[in-house]
């Protein structure tokens, strides 16, 4: 009798939870995913942007925010804290670790080898160690990475419509940043098609940027375009304001040096990059290996023009830009 009890019991209990109820109970099961974000936290504008798109991503997949899904965020401006951050978002259990930057991949990686883990924002990810290869990734980890090489040198091409005769190019950029390392190769491969000579300037931590200023000034190239990572993005400022202050047209490979008052940038759209992490991060939740999905490239970009900057160095912006551009700064 007391097999027969249990085997109505289990018979019981399989049909509960085949029951729609019960798949509605499973599928309202809280998520929780842990973000980790080399960015001042929130209202900071960046650090809202960044939000605002991976929330979107993650509605996509069939996640949301008090709903399905609690994000728990670790916001950490000095890359010495990251480890830390790392540390406690795996010890509270997360299901998916989300990160934005190398550093804070970097110190996601380090802390754990179970934990599925999404990146944003890495120029690099195989040169970084994070994966193998970007069609098969071999690990916990997978991602969006913000890196097309071959782009960087549609910069030079540009520079070339906007200032005509340009010959002589400075390349300002961090040489300790693997994927800026990429971008710079693809400058050479652009400057010697179009027989533009280009001058490196290095810069690796803000003290760098006197000497660098002081080098560039110096030189006086026809143009000076930057590669964007931490060290020069948090400089934008100065550096727009320094080639306006010489008259040097400036071309970048990420919009918010445009919006700093650069002269044009050419880059992926950053928004999308973001909201694709947020869909693998939905992917991931839903049972997906890391390892099994591929790192996905920018297929968006963005031509952004700062008509006030061409103003002020009395610089003429072609129509046939004026048509492409995807946004225009008055």
């Amino acid at each position: 009798m007391g097999q027969v009890l249990r085997r109505q019991f289990l018979m019981a209990a399989s049909a509960l939870l085949a029951s729609p109820l019960a798949r509605a109970q499973q599928a309202r099961k809280i998520q929780r995913v842990g973000l980790l974000a080399n960015l001042p936290r929130p209202p900071n504008a960046a650090a809202v942007r960044f939000l605002d798109a991976i929330r979107l991503g993650l509605q996509e997949a069939g996640y949301v925010e008090g709903r399905n899904l609690v994000i728990d965020a670790r916001w950490e401006t000095k890359i010495d804290a990251l480890s830390q951050g790392a540390a406690d978002l795996v010890n509270s259990g997360v299901d998916v670790l989300l990160t934005f930057t190398t550093p804070a991949t970097r110190a996601a990686a380090k802390a754990t080898h179970a934990i599925p883990i999404v990146f944003s924002m890495v120029s690099d990810p195989i040169g970084s160690g994070f994966v193998t290869s970007l069609a098969r990734p071999g690990r916990n980890i997978t991602g969006v990475t913000n890196a097309f090489p071959k782009f960087s040198g549609k910069l030079l091409e540009l520079v070339r419509e906007v200032v005509p005769g340009t010959r002589r190019v400075t390349v300002l950029w961090n040489p300790d940043n693997t994927g800026k390392a990429l971008d710079f190769k693809a400058l050479e491969v652009a400057a010697r098609e179009l027989n533009v000579m280009l001058q490196s300037v290095h810069v690796r931590a803000p003290k760098d940027f006197a000497a660098a200023f002081a080098k560039v000034a110096q030189d006086r190239p026809d143009a000076l375009i930057t590669l964007a990572d931490t060290v020069t993005y948090r400089q934008r400022n100065e550096i727009a304001a320094f080639a306006i202050s010489h008259r040097i047209p400036t071309a970048f490979n990420h919009l918010r040096h445009t919006e700093a008052g650069g002269l044009m940038s050419f880059s992926p759209d950053n928004s999308e990059i973001l909201r694709r992490a947020g869909v693998l991060v939905g992917k991931v939740l839903g049972g997906a290996r890391p390892a099994d999905l591929p790192v996905e490239q920018p297929t968006k970009f963005e031509l952004v023009i700062n008509l006030k900057t061409a103003k002020a160095l009395g610089i003429t912006i072609p129509q046939s830009i004026m048509l492409r551009a995807d946004q225009v700064i008055e």
